[in-house]
């Protein structure tokens, strides 16, 4: 059965074994026990508490209440009276089955209508375990999957660049035989996306977390993000707009501002001023220096002199300037002759 077909099933099973109503009407628990577990996992979609903030309401400790909902999920996991979950479980199983013995908690709970009596019915089950943000069969220990998160963050660290996914996913694999261990290649994926150190990069890629072009945290790491991620040279007004658009929460606290910005690009090494306020990555081939330097750079590769449309069209390829500023340059530089009709060298 292909996915979209499987998901269909467990909704349509989610909607006749679970209603709120049905479940406050069941009969193995108390109306208090059924309040605590509503509360706990927010089965009425109010949002879910804490042990302590129902604990506080009930006048108890979050102790008290822990185990109470660990009670109830005991009663819901062995009574006959309650099946509907271990229905619901062997459902969920099959789903998890297909994605290799594990799977995100985000793509077992998305376009479910209840999600929130999905993971009851997980806490109630022993066959099931929830690690990293996934839901994983019991019979993958942790083990495996640290072995595997280790291993990716091994080739990455070793490699030190950004590796397409499905390239990571094959080398974790090859070494997972090696010591005569398998594992289905997409659950390697989920796990691998799982570890808060590993970043999805561009969408098509895994890199390490504390990269800096990958995860910034300062403003010059988070400019230089923004200018790798589209490649083009901006004007420092727009990097800084692009800057509080992406990373909102650090231009809220740190109220980076155009001049911030701009500070920044003066300073650094990395960027090049390449115009009028427009700045590019020096790792992309761009210099620090000026239009006559430009000029002078373009001559002596060329080895020859140069005709002015040739020499203006080299120049654009790292300098956003107009053409008015070449020529001018061209002809107060003193370090630059005219040789022939609009043909220009080095003295």
């Amino acid at each position: 059965m292909i996915l979209s077909q499987l998901n269909k099933l467990l909704k349509n099973n989610y909607k006749k074994m679970y209603d709120y109503e049905d479940f406050m009407n069941i009969g193995v628990l108390s109306g208090r026990e059924k309040d605590i577990l509503n509360k706990r996992y927010g089965l009425d979609n109010n949002p879910k508490q804490t042990f302590q903030k129902i604990g506080e309401g009930y006048g108890t400790s979050r102790q008290r209440i822990e185990q109470i909902v660990k009670r109830c999920l005991s009663t819901l996991r062995t009574r006959e009276e309650y099946a509907i979950t271990n229905q619901c479980v062997v459902n969920i199983s099959k789903k998890i089955n297909l994605n290799g013995g594990l799977i995100s908690c985000s793509e077992l709970l998305k376009n479910d209508a209840l999600p929130r009596f999905i993971e009851l019915s997980i806490d109630t089950t022993n066959s099931i375990y929830k690690y990293n943000n996934m839901y994983v069969f019991c019979d993958i220990p942790k083990e495996r999957i640290e072995i595997i998160i280790n291993s990716a963050y091994s080739i990455l660290k070793k490699i030190g660049v950004p590796i397409r996914k499905d390239k990571l996913v094959s080398k974790v694999d090859t070494q997972l035989k090696k010591r005569k261990t398998v594992i289905n290649q997409k659950a390697i994926k989920t796990i691998i996306e799982s570890e808060k150190s590993i970043f999805v990069y561009k969408k098509e890629y895994f890199a390490l977390g504390d990269w800096s072009f990958v995860n910034p945290k300062n403003l010059e790491s988070k400019i230089e993000f923004i200018l790798n991620e589209g490649r083009d040279p901006m004007h420092f007004s727009q990097i800084t707009k692009e800057v509080a658009d992406k990373f909102p929460s650090s231009s809220i606290i740190k109220n980076y501002s155009v001049s911030s910005v701009h500070n920044v690009l003066i300073k650094s090494d990395k960027f090049v001023l390449i115009g009028r306020g427009i700045y590019a990555l020096q790792a992309f081939g761009y210099r620090k220096e000026t239009i006559e330097q430009t000029i002078m750079r373009v001559l002596k590769e060329s080895g020859e002199p140069m005709k002015i449309q040739d020499i203006i069209s080299e120049v654009f390829k790292t300098r956003m300037v107009n053409e008015e500023s070449i020529k001018c340059n061209l002809q107060t530089s003193k370090k630059i002759v005219r040789v022939g009709r609009r043909t220009y060298f080095l003295k």
